[in-house]
């Protein structure tokens, strides 16, 4: 797997970035997660999918925690980034209509101890 050549972690703050991974997004969905995780306090570091480039693989280890569809897609992912940088897995339903965007916003916010914002999620308000 690629992510096995990632650099060690560069003298960055990772304790608030995270990685998407296995789920694929276009531009708007994209800047829609991102909006989302900084309401959260968090920041997206890259998104690992079919159409990411090597240098986003080579970026893995700069975030703590890896975002992905559960239960148990990715596990030898997991237990490698976990092994070799102590990252954490957060295993989420993919975000595909209002209440399983409610569960993928909480499982996030439940895993990162981050106050979702009133309304369950952090786009809440702006459905309302």
């Amino acid at each position: 797997m690629l992510c096995r050549s990632a650099r060690e972690p560069e003298q960055v703050e990772r304790a608030r970035r995270v990685n998407l991974v296995g789920v694929n997004l276009d531009d708007s969905e994209q800047r829609e997660i991102e909006q989302g995780l900084a309401e959260l306090g968090l920041t997206l570091n890259v998104v690992l999918s079919e159409r990411a480039d090597l240098s986003a693989f080579l970026a893995v280890a700069d975030a703590s925690y890896n975002i992905h569809p559960g239960p148990n897609m990715l596990l030898e992912f997991d237990l490698l980034c976990a092994e070799r940088w102590q990252m954490s897995p957060i295993e989420v339903p993919l975000p595909v209509g209002v209440r399983a965007s409610d569960r993928f916003w909480q499982a996030i916010a439940q895993a990162t101890a981050s106050e979702p914002p009133i309304g369950g999620h952090p786009l809440a308000l702006s459905r309302a």
